[in-house]
């Protein structure tokens, strides 16, 4: 088979000159060789135009052949980045010990005046500065009796401190005790001025006893320890009067048991 164009031999297989690149026809079939009877020959002078140059099919109607072989894919297709993804290494890290956010602001509570008992000397009822009340008084009481301060202001005032200072210590007994034995022990005005002339001085005697009982049962009570009790009365304030000093040794005792008991009292209630 040969080129309709320029007349080069053609293979059946091939689809286009490999000269001119002219597509050569497969319905053709065996072409005759240039000259032949039946076969193609190109006229003489076709394609030569003016100052001799040749007419080139490919110039006026250019064929670019495929490439060979086709397409050709990238060998081993698309290969992902080797081993994916890596986080970063040992990931998310919180903080130590975690998140701590600051802590609500607790309201302080109203205050009852409550004291919680402390332990001191070891007590049935929970030592020195421990009482069953636990609470602290809205008040204090006295604490500064003394011997040397009773004789003094008593001497000043012509004995009318003795009722001031026995007074204050009959009314402090009856606060601090007398929710715990429920007695009362009567002012000491009331015995100066109408028990005691009345019975003769017996009535007085009797105060003296019951208020010094008092006295050393709430000691004992409170886990203080100071002896003192009714025996004190009798033994320095009655037979002591043989030696002088017997009623001033009583009324130290009498004044350091009450200083104890309101000093306990005063912490504790």
């Amino acid at each position: 088979m040969f080129c309709k164009n320029c007349g080069t031999p053609v293979n059946p297989d091939q689809a286009f000159c490999p000269s001119c690149g002219f597509r050569a026809p497969a319905s053709d079939g065996a072409a005759s060789a240039p000259g032949s009877t039946g076969g193609f020959k190109a006229p003489s002078g076709l394609g030569e135009p003016e100052g001799g140059h040749a007419y080139n099919p490919s110039e006026h109607n250019p064929v670019t052949p495929p490439p060979s072989g086709g397409y050709t894919p990238p060998s081993g297709g698309y290969t992902p980045p080797s081993g994916g993804y890596t986080p970063p290494s040992g990931g998310y890290t919180p903080p130590s010990g975690g998140y701590t956010s600051a802590p609500a602001p607790v309201p302080a509570p109203a205050s009852t005046g409550y004291n919680p008992p402390s332990g001191g000397y070891g007590s049935p009822y929970g030592g020195y500065g421990a009482s069953p009340g636990g609470y602290r008084p809205m008040y204090q009481l006295s604490i500064s009796r003394g011997l040397l301060k009773f004789i003094l202001l008593n001497l000043i005032t012509c004995g009318i401190y003795s009722l001031v200072a026995m007074s204050s210590i009959s009314n402090d007994i009856n606060i601090i005790a007398s929710r715990y034995d429920g007695r009362k022990t009567m002012h000491y005005c009331l015995l100066y001025f109408i028990v005691a002339p009345i019975t003769c001085g017996i009535g007085s005697l009797v105060w003296n006893h019951n208020i010094c009982d008092r006295i050393g049962n709430e000691l004992r009570r409170r886990g203080i320890p100071y002896s003192f009790g009714a025996s004190d009365f009798w033994i320095w304030n009655t037979l002591g009067i043989l030696i002088i000093v017997g009623p001033f040794i009583y009324l130290h005792r009498l004044f350091k048991a009450m200083n104890l008991i309101s000093y306990d009292f005063n912490l504790n209630g």
